[in-house]
Formats: structure tokens, sequence, C-alpha cells
């Protein structure tokens, strides 16, 4: 699953982050999700991924940061993980309004196989 290479990948650049496919249970102060959000096959085991990154944090300002320490890591992921051939996206508010928490979502699109 792509998921789980952008997990991995994140974690070893953005190491002592909490990074993980679902919102942990007690929600820390501070952490990352990672959501494939949809796909398209482009051939025979080569995909096209929507990929929801979240950064939460206790501020705007502070998610703003989180959200850009995980943009700059993904647009250099081809050149460390070898089932991605591409990665373009683009980050925004998306404060939680349910949880009153604050949060960024960064969305790529990502070429693998």
């Amino acid at each position: 699953m792509i998921e789980s290479v952008i997990i991995a990948y994140l974690r070893k650049k953005l190491p002592g982050e909490k990074i993980s496919a679902e919102v942990p249970k007690g929600m820390p102060q501070r952490f990352i999700t990672v959501e494939r959000t949809g796909a398209q096959q482009l051939g025979v085991g080569f995909y096209q991924s929507t990929i929801a990154i979240q950064s939460w944090e206790t501020s705007k300002a502070k998610a703003a940061q989180l959200s850009e320490s995980v943009c700059r890591a993904m647009e250099v992921i081809p050149d460390f993980e070898d089932c991605v051939t591409r990665s373009t996206g683009a980050d925004y508010d998306f404060t939680d309004t349910e949880t009153k928490r604050y949060r960024y979502q960064a969305v790529f699109t990502v070429r693998h196989y």
C-alpha cells in the first residue's frame, strides 16, 4: 500500500514525529496522518494516487510549519523511494471545526508502482 510507503518515508525524513494512518488514541498535541483518498490505474501495476497528509498542532502557525516540513520532504520523495516516480502537491488550512484542533492538509498526487 502506498500509504505505508509514505508513512515509512516520512518517519525517516521527520524523525521523532508521530506519523500514522489514523488519528492516534488520546490525540496528542502534535502528529501527522496519511490517507489515500483516491487512485487511478495508469497501466499494469502503475498508479496515480491522491494522498492527503494532515499536520495537527496546538496553533495554526505551528500546524502550518509542520505542514511545510511535510511538503519539503514530499518534494524529494522520488529521490529516496524506489516505487515512487513523481510527487506534486499543495497545502492549506484545514482546521477541524468539530474537535477545535488546528491542522493543515497537504494533498499530493503520487505516481507509483
